[in-house]
């Protein structure tokens, strides 16, 4: 099968399986066996031989990269079933049709009529009875239906349900993991049909393609590429990081770091489950759960009801290999409500178990969601410990008083009151519990991590952490070949990890990331080497006449501060004009802004870029220019580069 390779893992039923297969295997033994393999990675790969039809030909290539980033690249924590996809960026494979499924004869011969089945028609239960999403489409005069609404429509559970899907189990998981798959794998596959439609070209490259008497549009413009509208990929994540270092120029380093994890016990998720049903069967109702405590908090945070008045909140959703979605938030509060001093951070932060008289809720709560491990020489095997330590630091030290760290963040009250409480068999006090806010875990009942930020070298890591990207697993089992150069690239295959509960967010629509306020990214270009979007068969001379081409928002922020009296006086820098003024894409045009904030920030240019780069430094510091020549005028001499420019 070319393309897309897909994987479901599914643990829990292993054992079941293999004594379904030999009878006579004893479940204990096979227990023990599969607890003593697990860490193993040989048995890993062994996993995956079966699906290989000449065994004899191939051999396990085993390979460890200590430079990969282990907070992606690490081991699942929790039973579940996930999907395992391939992206593989092949040329050969990028360009192959697809074919989902293979009609074979009883004689296992593939028929000569190959069909190809794709998003939707797949599955045999599409139905066009009245409660049809297609039906209601048309009565809001729509005649499509994405893939992701139909499968939305076809997960829902109703008052009166009488949908089966939902009742499978572990059929039921594999069948929403392999849907979210096809719904993720359009947009893909479009993105790599079309990119010979589409070209991106500099404005100059175009009038030169048009002097030199170029005729084939085809000849003019980039290659292949993932654009940065593609959420969850590489440049997204860049562009998103940059924009909230932006924030962070604006407003200065983050405050508080929050991290919030779903909770499967919470009355909401209790009272939906079928009798006997636990809440990993149904990740639907997880994330939608999740999602309506998470909009709580943030309107909590946003309004300055738990830590006051904000200046900007950041939050991302991650599905990792734990089981469970989180989020992580980052909050800079305004100047006159930031905690700036011990006494300030115990205000909102605990990091003891409180008097289990005088408040057993409270008491409850932190023993079940706020307490670590145990760890260490507690619990060798536990899954954090790095070379014989903890690699988050537990147990910690008992400390009377909250003080600064030489860290980034506070070494919180943990005093030696003698406060002990029984957890996973070992009992812990207070060196083991998370610090949390006592109103936020009493309000949301899940584990909520709440952290001081106090050191601007945290900003950096926290903005990198929040935006690593999905998760990732790695295997491979390659050919035998002895005469084969050694390829350190192609000995790993990068595989997207699916987890349940991620599918489920997906298809509902949710948003993985939110941002406020709002980052404009503003294009640096040189003179006529802005960048054009045409079709492949567009008419290049009519092309360049067109007026909207030539106007970008660097040239139209030259006109501006030109031509508008009310620019001109407010004499801003490049990146502070979407402050004041709305970057209008269909006229190319910047009227004045009526409400909303909005951050600017110019786009990341490399030094050896040359000009361009020094461009950049001009309009960082050269305030209200009125065009290019604005910019190389130095103390009333014109220079002959933005370099020489900058110098001066």
């Amino acid at each position: 099968m070319k393309g897309v390779q897909f994987y479901f893992n599914d643990s829990e039923h292993q054992i079941s399986n293999r004594i379904s297969a030999m009878p006579r295997l004893d479940a204990s033994i096979v227990k023990n066996l599969l607890v003593v393999l697990q860490p193993n990675p040989y048995a890993d790969f062994l996993k995956q031989a079966p699906e290989l039809n000449d065994i004899d030909q191939y051999c396990i290539v085993v390979r460890s990269d200590p430079g990969l980033d282990q907070r992606t690249y690490n081991k699942p924590l929790s039973n579940e079933v996930a999907g395992i996809w391939i992206e593989d960026e092949s040329e050969e494979n990028a360009n192959a049709d697809m074919l989902d499924i293979r009609v074979f004869t009883k004689s296992d011969i593939l028929t000569q009529e190959q069909q190809e089945f794709t998003g939707p028609s797949i599955d045999t239960d599409i139905d066009m009875n009245e409660d049809s999403p297609l039906n209601h489409n048309q009565r809001r005069k729509r005649w499509t239906l994405s893939c992701r609404e139909y499968y939305l429509y076809k997960l829902q559970d109703g008052v009166n349900d009488k949908s089966y899907i939902l009742r499978f189990g572990r059929l039921f998981q594999q069948y929403r993991v392999d849907n979210y798959i096809k719904i993720e794998s359009m947009p893909l596959q479009f993105l790599k049909t079309n990119q010979k439609n589409t070209r991106r070209e500099y404005y100059q490259g175009v009038q030169d393609s048009v002097i030199s008497g170029v005729i084939s549009r085809g000849k003019v413009g980039k290659g292949v590429y993932l654009p940065a509208t593609f959420i969850g990929g590489p440049r997204d994540m860049r562009h998103r990081y940059l924009d909230l270092m932006a924030l962070v120029q604006e407003y200065g380093r983050p405050d508080i770091f929050l991290t919030m994890t779903c909770n499967p016990n919470w009355l909401e998720i209790k009272e939906r489950l079928q009798p006997g049903k636990e809440a990993y069967n149904r990740p639907d109702l997880l994330a939608r759960v999740f999602k309506a405590k998470l909009n709580i908090l943030n309107e909590k945070i946003m309004s300055g009801e738990i830590f006051g008045e904000v200046a900007s909140v950041v939050h991302v959703i991650e599905f990792q290999k734990r089981g469970l979605p989180h989020t992580h938030f980052l909050i800079i509060l305004k100047p006159t409500f930031k905690y700036l001093s011990p006494e300030a951070y115990d205000q909102i932060v605990c990091a003891e178990l409180p008097y289990q008289r005088t408040n057993p809720y409270l008491y409850s709560l932190v023993v079940k969601h706020m307490m670590y491990g145990p760890c260490g020489d507690l619990n060798p095997e536990n899954v954090y410990i790095k070379e014989g330590k903890c690699k988050n630091h537990y147990p910690k030290w008992f400390c009377e008083h909250t003080t600064h760290g030489k860290g980034s963040y506070p070494v919180y009250q943990r005093q030696d009151n003698h406060r002990t409480t029984k957890v996973r068999g070992h009992t812990l006090d207070n060196r083991w519990v998370i610090p949390y806010n006592p109103t936020l875990l009493v309000q949301f009942d899940c584990h909520i991590n709440v952290k001081i930020c106090c050191d601007i070298r945290a900003v950096k890591y926290l903005y990198k952490y929040v935006h690593k990207g999905h998760d990732k697993i790695m295997f491979r089992i390659a050919p035998e070949n002895s005469n084969s150069e050694v390829d350190e690239i192609a000995d790993f295959q990068n595989a997207r990890w699916v987890s349940l509960v991620e599918a489920a967010w997906r298809i509902y629509g949710f948003a993985l990331h939110s941002m406020f306020p709002a980052v404009l990214q503003l294009q640096v270009h040189l003179p006529k080497f802005q960048t054009v979007q045409f079709e492949e068969d567009a008419d290049l001379e009519q092309l360049l006449q067109d007026e909207r081409q030539k106007r970008t928002m660097l040239t139209d922020f030259f006109n501006m501060n030109a031509m508008d009296h009310e620019a001109s006086e407010l004499n801003m820098l490049y990146k502070e004009f979407p402050q004041y003024y709305v970057w209008h894409t269909q006229f190319s045009a910047w009227p004045r802004r009526k409400r909303g904030i909005v951050i600017g920030r110019m786009c990341a240019v490399n030094p050896i870029e040359n000009e361009r780069y020094y461009l950049r430094v001009l309009l960082s510091n050269v305030r209200c220019p009125k065009s290019y020549d604005d910019l190389l005028i130095v103390n009333g001499v014109l220079s002959n580069s933005f370099q020489k420019a900058s110098y001066k």
